[in-house]
């Protein structure tokens, strides 16, 4: 399956409720990278990406420079414990050689609306001077970090269970928030640099 899109996205945000077509599109998007990390709380991607997943920071330390890693972090670990995982990983990913894409699923999980902090915080602001592609999902835009929103260059929003979710992500795109009542599996794409908003459907390969 090709990539959504053509052509590289320094900074993709995916956001959507659960079950409207989220984590499937950032898996065909993944897939079009021949190097890539993901962390992956809910255990989705290795078999999309064709590997095993990784559960051991000692684990994806001494692999960190294989082509495709899936990491998935311990399931019911409280977040204050969670973070600093997720700071190693990213940290992993600031030493990664080549370029490469560094795709966060269930962000909420491990950002807040307060702010980011860390390495995350770090590839943010200056991981596409070192080659990497940040993509980031979220359930509930308005539980995360700021910031990535108004870092992101690219933004996927698929149905969006809450308003104050649709008016968050309206103002970001300049749109009414009832263009935001998408039925499942369809889309808009929002180019940053550009400013355009393209709608769109998820397709499922064969």
């Amino acid at each position: 399956m090709r990539r959504p899109k053509q052509g590289r996205d320094s900074f993709l945000f995916a956001t959507g409720k659960r079950g409207s077509g989220k984590s499937s599109f950032l898996k065909q998007y993944a897939r079009g990278f021949g190097r890539v990390l993901v962390w992956d709380p809910k255990n989705e991607y290795g078999q999309a990406l064709g590997v095993d997943p990784i559960r051991s920071p000692i684990e994806l330390a001494a692999r960190i420079d294989e082509p495709r890693l899936v990491y998935v972090p311990p399931r019911g670990l409280p977040r204050k414990k969670l973070l600093p995982v997720f700071d190693f990983v990213c940290e992993c990913v600031a030493a990664r050689r080549h370029r490469s894409l560094f795709l966060v699923d269930e962000l909420q999980g491990v950002s807040s609306s307060w702010g980011g902090s860390g390495w995350w915080d770090f590839l943010e602001r200056e991981g596409r001077h070192d080659g990497v592609e940040l993509a980031a999902a979220a359930q509930r835009p308005v539980m995360i970090d700021g910031q990535v929103i108004a870092n992101a260059t690219r933004i996927v929003v698929f149905r969006l269970g809450h308003s104050r979710d649709r008016r968050l992500i309206a103002d970001e795109l300049d749109i009414d928030a009832d263009r935001l009542r998408i039925p499942p599996l369809d889309f808009l794409d929002f180019d940053v640099e550009s400013e355009t908003l393209k709608p769109g459907r998820l397709v499922f390969s064969r």
